[in-house]
């Protein structure tokens, strides 16, 4: 598989979907992205298990599934591990550079996140899109 086909894999893995709309609060950095999160049309229940505190991915999830866990400078979703390599902000933007690992290939990855005001987590396709894509936390 090329590398061009890889990206719609990874993308929908949970780290470029589009959908919603955000605050236009400053970023308040990857310490309030930590822990796991879900698009809003999808259960907590469907994608995560508590384990230890925490919250994983359960075992018969799609690695399609519009999840990911932020833990660290790591981010999880069902089908890749990323790890967060430069951090910038653009508004109330932050831009993760990530390397992705995929269980066929490494590739570079560009997020783009920002915190709204209820505490929900938006995803955006670019610097420039102004709709995004709600998330949800959950909890163990």
């Amino acid at each position: 598989m090329t590398k061009a086909a890889l990206l719609p894999t990874i993308a929908t893995a949970g780290l470029l979907i589009v959908g919603g709309t955000a605050s236009a609060e400053k970023p308040s950095g990857l310490q309030s992205l930590q822990g796991a999160w879900v698009e809003q049309s999808t259960n907590c229940d469907e994608v995560y298990r508590p384990a230890k505190g925490n919250m994983v991915f359960r075992k018969d999830v799609s690695v399609f599934a519009p999840a990911f866990i932020i833990s660290g400078r790591r981010i999880r979703t069902p089908g890749a591990n990323c790890s967060i390599g430069r951090i910038t902000y653009k508004g109330d933007r932050m831009i993760l550079s990530l390397g992705c690992t995929t269980t066929i290939t490494t590739s570079p990855v560009k997020a783009y996140l920002s915190i709204s005001g209820d505490g929900a987590l938006y995803r955006y396709n670019d610097d420039v899109d102004h709709v995004g894509s709600k998330y949800g936390s959950c909890k163990p």
